[in-house]
């Protein structure tokens, strides 16, 4: 259960407190997107050289075992 209080402010501190929140949600979400991006990346470069290990493999004739 969510516990609310009220805040007692003037117009102007409630609009500079909501600026200061939208900024926060703005920056939360770049930063979640750069996240994205990031893994992203890191599963391509993990595929890529998954597939470099397995041309290694048949180059060197190595067998897995599993």
């Amino acid at each position: 259960m969510e516990e609310t209080f009220k805040l007692e402010m003037t117009k102007d501190e409630a609009a500079q407190l909501n600026a200061a929140m939208e900024h926060c949600l703005k920056v939360l979400k770049e930063s979640n997107e750069r996240s994205e991006r990031t893994h992203a990346e890191i599963d391509s470069l993990h595929m890529e050289t998954r597939a470099i290990l397995n041309q290694l493999k048949v180059m060197f004739n190595v067998e897995t075992i599993s």
